[in-house]
């Protein structure tokens, strides 16, 4: 049972009825959702450059793609941090 919220760490007042809350109220919740977004868009844009990168013929690819797989792999691995929590 979560006793603080997700966001910003403050105590959550128990629910009448119904789940526990898991935020102290909206603003927390739209931040969550903002980070959600935002590296979920950052994982978007690594995957479609790692892509590109994998082409056939491009050399420019091949040797930035030492570079691009640990930043890929640290943002999935933000990603399943911000979604186990």
């Amino acid at each position: 049972m979560r006793s603080n919220c997700r966001t910003c760490g403050k105590p959550l007042e128990p629910a009448v009825r119904g789940r526990l809350p898991d935020y102290c109220g909206i603003p927390c919740r739209r931040t969550q959702e903002a980070i959600l977004r935002r590296l979920r868009a950052n994982l978007r844009q690594l995957e479609a450059k790692a892509e590109n990168y994998n082409r056939p013929g491009n050399a420019y690819g091949a040797h930035q793609m030492q570079f691009l797989l640990p930043r890929l792999e640290a943002v999935r691995l933000a990603l399943a941090d911000e979604l186990a929590r």
